[in-house]
């Protein structure tokens, strides 16, 4: 027995020979044509760049979302990169994705603190308490100023400036324990400080 013949299908090849062959009636003014290109000409440079400067700000975007401790580092990388044509942008994605275990080690935590920030909670709550007259402070402005400042302690070392306000904090509250009110600076009782 023989087996039978196997034939091409033809009807796939005939149809791919009539969509390559020019035909009239497809055929396209000049002035479409041209104005197509001009629209390809001018739309996919600045697409190409918008997408070009969409991925490499992408670790930046990344590092603020996770408040990323050296989000301004990662961002000038990001800025560097594209001077340099994209050599630096694995180096910024890998940066803005780990995890900043020796930041943590130094500074007590792994998150973005603005210096600026903290720091100026803390010593518009210190204005607010030394602008009165220290007759007028209340038990809960330090109350609140001890707690801001235990806040700020709990994240990181206090400055200088902050520790010699939580010194002046614990005069005033001691001199209120002692007389029910907080005596002038000039004339309540010493304290030693151990």
């Amino acid at each position: 027995m023989t087996s039978p013949i196997r034939r091409p299908p033809v009807a796939p090849v005939i149809a791919l020979g009539l969509l390559a062959a020019p035909s009239p009636a497809f055929a396209m003014p000049d002035s479409v044509a041209v104005f197509m290109a001009w629209v390809v000409m001018l739309l996919v440079p600045g697409a190409l760049i918008y997408l070009f400067w969409m991925v490499h700000i992408l670790p930046e975007k990344i590092a603020e979302k996770v408040n990323h401790p050296q989000k301004d580092a990662i961002h000038m990388i990001c800025l560097l990169s594209l001077v340099f044509g994209g050599l630096l942008w694995p180096i910024a994605f890998i940066w803005a994705k780990t995890k900043p275990v020796l930041h943590k080690m130094a500074y007590g935590t792994d998150q973005y603190i603005p210096k600026a920030a903290t720091t100026a909670e803390t010593e518009a709550a210190a204005a607010s308490v030394t602008a009165k007259p220290l007759g007028e402070i209340r038990q809960e402005d330090l109350a609140q100023l001890r707690a801001q400042l235990d806040t700020l302690e709990q994240r990181a070392p206090l400055p200088p400036e902050l520790v010699a306000i939580r010194t002046k904090l614990r005069d005033l509250e001691w001199r209120w324990a002692v007389s029910g009110t907080v005596a002038p600076a000039d004339q309540g009782p010493e304290r030693n400080h151990a």
